[in-house]
């Protein structure tokens, strides 16, 4: 399928304004993830896939049944498409994650649903994205597209819950560990525990707000050459990268280790502060006494 650079994507302007219930907006926006096929309630087929406009509004796409089995064997990574009645609906809260930056709508395709598939989003437009080559160490304080090499710690596997499906993960460097999570997924047999890869992809956070390596699906991950590490190296990989601070050195240029807060009993100012607490409290009792 061929390239295209001329087709103009259907701007941020036109998806904020969309009203919930309407089936008479065009959208051309270009496949972002593919989630696949779960069967719900009934054993109704369900196909889930994400769209993307380019310049920030990112939505999930609904197909049920035969349309989903259709769309499935037709859908590819950064292939643009035309979605016309689609039925916009709001989305519901219970499956509503913020870290996935979606728009809070979805566009469930119905019978009367019409998709044209236009080309590919071109590949200049996806490179006008800087790649930055990063570390795991530091790539907490990257934002946007990023480029790393590691070690497999915990092999790519499918994972389903219930509302997505995706690879899942994860990779070390050195002490440092990170979470991988694949949007569009399939075996890979060459990505075994230990083997030594690139991944270019974006540092995003849970619901928890922990960081994990958001990548688009596997010809973002390739393998660089024959090393693997053994099992005993890769279990050092166990510290989660934090964000630096922009000061991360003393005068001598030696790197400033940042260690957790711990509280410690001990500590003149912690028995100081409980003291001030309870002299706060002493007050408010003797305030509330004489008012009562």
């Amino acid at each position: 399928m061929a390239e295209s650079t001329a087709i103009p994507m259907t701007t941020n302007e036109e998806i904020d304004a969309v009203d919930v219930g309407d089936n008479t907006m065009e959208i051309i926006a270009y496949v972002d993830s593919i989630e696949g096929i779960k069967y719900v309630s009934k054993n109704k087929a369900l196909l889930k896939f994400i769209i993307n406009n380019g310049t920030g509004r990112r939505i999930r796409v609904l197909a049920w049944e035969e349309n989903a089995k259709s769309y499935e064997n037709k859908l590819s990574i950064h292939q643009i498409i035309h979605i016309q009645r689609g039925l916009f609906l709001r989305v519901n809260p219970n499956y509503f994650r913020k870290e996935e930056n979606l728009i809070p709508f979805e566009i469930s395709l119905t019978k009367n649903s019409k998709v044209d598939f236009l080309g590919k989003y071109a590949t200049e437009a996806r490179e006008m994205c800087k790649v930055v080559s990063t570390t795991i160490k530091d790539c907490a304080s990257i934002e946007g597209k990023l480029s790393l090499d590691a070690y497999i710690k915990v092999t790519f596997e499918q994972e389903t819950t219930s509302h997505s499906s995706y690879g899942s993960g994860a990779i070390m460097q050195g002490i440092y560990k990170l979470r991988v999570r694949i949007s569009h997924f399939h075996e890979n047999p060459a990505l075994v525990e230990g083997a030594h890869i690139r991944l270019i992809g974006e540092i995003k956070k849970d619901r928890y707000d922990s960081i994990y390596l958001q990548v688009a699906d596997n010809n973002d991950i390739t393998v660089i050459d024959d090393k693997v590490l053994s099992k005993e190296t890769l279990r050092g990989g166990i510290h989660t990268p934090r964000k630096r601070p922009l000061q991360d050195a003393n005068d001598n240029g030696e790197e400033i280790v940042e260690k957790s807060p711990r509280m410690n009993l001990n500590d003149g100012a912690f028995n100081t502060s409980l003291s001030q607490v309870q002299k706060l409290q002493l007050q408010n009792y003797h305030i509330s006494t004489l008012i009562f």
